[in-house]
């Protein structure tokens, strides 16, 4: 049998079921650097019915296997991609979802996720009012034909940095006068080694770092080191004790590997996956019950170790050191 034209009243029904027991027991979309990560970016509503395009399938038995075109979100120039899925009708199985041109396929890409959870919305919520043909162009494909030259933007106007060197202090400062409580007063602060200690934050170590001219990784490292004093290292373990209660120890960690994320470090070799992104602050860390019930046992545990231990466990915050700026740790508490 021929492939014909996908609709929605011949689409293969892919049930909630069906859809998760799927990604259960495939192993490309429970390895640890994807973990929840692809299915959420592949789940937004607006991106599947934006890049999914000439779907068609066949029926050969109780096996229907479909076909389609998704549109790469970050990379709208190039051509779609294509998927294919094979779905046992009478088992309600959903056997195989694949992408052919994605450079992450072999380890389960989100592209052919965003396609199994387009075919999961279409075929249990289909049009109430008129059979919908799905073999049309992605809507996100129409972003090809539009091309914005430099031209567009018109001349630059001359840039002169002394002019403004400072105004973020002076807009910071008018704020304070006037007792804002935007973002920008709160938590804005001037790079100050004697009163500020967030300047020890691995972003605004690099933004210096600039800023005094410097280029390489191994100058990078000795001016961190010269910065990152045993001194301040030491009062940044003291001063951030209630560690996520406290601000610094947030602005502190960003940009760093921590110590829960050494392992994910180890086996991380992609530039820009999931680990990268819950470095920068991209990925949303989601508080489970695991989390919260530690949280809430924490000072319990520690009192229940001490007694059998016979000994204090002291409370710190965040542990820095010069000679490694782009690691950090923040211990539980330490004998």
């Amino acid at each position: 049998m021929a492939f014909v034209q996908a609709q929605s009243d011949n689409l293969p029904v892919v049930n909630s079921f069906m859809l998760m027991e799927f990604i259960k027991s495939n192993d490309c979309f429970n390895q640890n650097e994807i973990r929840g990560v692809k299915a959420e970016w592949s789940m937004r509503g607006t991106y599947i019915e934006s890049a999914v395009g000439y779907v068609q399938l066949k029926r050969e038995g109780n096996i229907c296997t479909v076909t389609s075109e998704i549109c790469p979100e970050h990379r709208i120039r190039t051509k779609n991609y294509k998927i294919i899925m094979i779905v046992d009708e009478e088992q309600e199985v959903v056997d195989t979802v694949k992408c052919f041109d994605c450079s992450a396929a072999e380890g389960g890409c989100k592209h052919a996720l965003a396609f199994l959870m387009w075919v999961h919305k279409k075929s249990t919520q289909p049009s109430p009012i008129s059979i919908e043909c799905y073999w049309k162009k992605p809507i996100l494909s129409a972003a090809k034909s539009t091309i914005i030259k430099t031209d567009n933007f018109g001349v630059t106007p001359d840039f002169d940095s002394k002019v403004y060197a400072g105004f973020l202090d002076v807009v910071v400062s008018k704020g304070k006068e006037v007792h804002s409580n935007n973002q920008l007063v709160k938590y804005y602060k001037s790079f100050s080694p004697d009163h500020d200690r967030t300047h020890l934050g691995l972003h605004k170590l690099l933004s210096e770092f600039q800023k005094c001219g410097g280029k390489t990784y191994v100058h990078f490292l000795s001016f961190a080191e010269n910065t990152m004093t045993n001194e301040l290292c030491s009062t940044i373990v003291d001063v951030t004790k209630d560690q996520s209660a406290s601000h610094e120890w947030h602005e502190l960690r960003y940009g760093r590997i921590t110590a829960s994320k050494i392992y994910d470090a180890i086996h991380c070799h992609k530039e820009d996956g999931s680990f990268i992104n819950s470095i920068l602050g991209a990925q949303k860390l989601t508080e489970t019950k695991s989390i919260k019930r530690g949280k809430v046992l924490e000072a319990a545990v520690k009192k229940e170790l001490e007694k059998k231990l016979q000994k204090k466990i002291q409370d710190v915050g965040l542990i820095l050191n010069g000679k490694y700026p782009e690691l950090g740790a923040s211990p539980d508490g330490i004998l």
